[in-house]
């Protein structure tokens, strides 16, 4: 893999994280403020979204049947490369913006989806942990 698609994902991957995250965290904070535990709120929210996130992101990139011919094998992996219009969204943002990935070249959504509930986790966790967010 050449240096700049490396780059390219990686941009694409971080930005698609952090906006990911973001959101969660910003709905999660809402919802908490509705309920008059925020961070509470915002943690749990972290985690619920967190878990159903890695098992999304696992059922995406389970691998294909046996059965199926390598055509609709090969159609199914191209289509899974597309772009969904919230990844549309990130990835008109900055850093993202700047690097133009090919299909072949991008990182298919259910890594993105998977590293993004992993991230979600790990917020979750700083925020017990590390911030003393109880509940």
């Amino acid at each position: 893999m050449e240096g700049r698609v490396w780059v390219g994902r990686t941009v694409h991957t971080a930005t698609y994280v952090v906006v990911a995250v973001s959101l969660v965290w910003c709905v999660s904070l809402l919802v908490g403020v509705a309920f008059g535990g925020p961070l509470v709120a915002a943690k749990y929210g972290l985690f619920v979204c967190g878990w159903l996130a890695v098992g999304y992101g696992s059922w995406i990139l389970r691998p294909r049947a046996r059965w199926k011919s390598a055509e609709e094998a090969n159609e199914q992996s191209i289509a899974k490369r597309a772009r969904t219009r919230f990844q549309r969204a990130v990835f008109s943002l900055p850093p993202a913006n700047r690097v133009t990935l090919e299909g072949t070249e991008r990182v298919p959504s259910g890594v993105l989806v998977f590293v993004s509930g992993v991230a979600m986790l790990a917020t979750s966790y700083l925020l017990e942990a590390v911030g003393g967010v109880g509940g």
